[in-house]
C-alpha cells in the first residue's frame, strides 16, 4: 500500500495535486483539534455559557430568579432600542426637510414615485416633509438619563 502522506509529484508541483492538498490540510484540522490545551480551554468556555444558562426550577418548572434579573434587562435593551430608533427617525427627518432632494432618493419615494407617475398624481416636498414630521413620536416620553 502506497503512503498518502507523500504526493506523487515532486515537492515543486505537490501543490498541485488536488487531493494530496485536500489530504494535508485534513491531517493539519485533525492534529489542530486534537490538541489538548485547546480542548480544555473550550470545555472551560461551554461550561461557563451552560452555567449561565436561565434553569428551571424541577418543582413546578417555574423561571428561577436569574431569568427574571434577565428579563429585565431585556425590557431595559427594548426601551433603548425604541429610544434609538425614534432619534434615528428624528435625525432622519431633520435631514430630509433641510434637504428635500435627498427626499426623491429614497427607496419608499422610488416606489411611491412609480405609483404617483402611474395617477398622473405628484406630492410637493412641503407636503412630503410635514407628513413625514406627523408620523414621527414624541421623544418626550424617553428620558436620556435613565439609559
Amino acid at each position: 500500500m502506497s503512503r498518502l502522506d507523500c504526493s506523487l509529484h515532486g515537492r515543486s508541483t505537490e501543490k498541485l495535486d488536488l487531493g494530496f492538498t485536500i489530504y494535508i490540510s485534513y491531517l493539519h484540522m485533525e492534529v489542530a483539534h486534537t490538541n489538548p490545551v485547546m480542548l480544555a480551554f473550550c470545555s472551560l468556555l461551554y461550561d461557563g455559557v451552560v452555567q449561565r444558562r436561565p434553569k428551571f426550577d424541577d418543582d413546578d418548572k417555574s423561571l428561577s430568579r436569574k431569568t427574571i434579573v434577565h428579563t429585565q434587562k431585556a425590557r431595559g435593551f427594548h426601551e433603548i432600542r425604541r429610544y434609538r430608533q425614534s432619534r434615528f427617525r428624528w435625525c432622519l427627518a431633520y435631514t430630509l426637510i433641510n434637504n428635500p432632494d435627498l427626499f426623491a432618493l429614497r427607496q419608499r419615494r422610488r416606489e411611491t414615485s412609480v405609483n404617483a407617475q402611474q395617477d398622473n398624481t405628484y406630492l410637493s416636498t412641503d407636503a412630503n416633509s410635514q407628513r413625514l414630521l406627523n408620523n414621527l413620536p414624541s421623544l418626550s416620553t424617553f428620558n436620556v438619563s435613565d439609559i
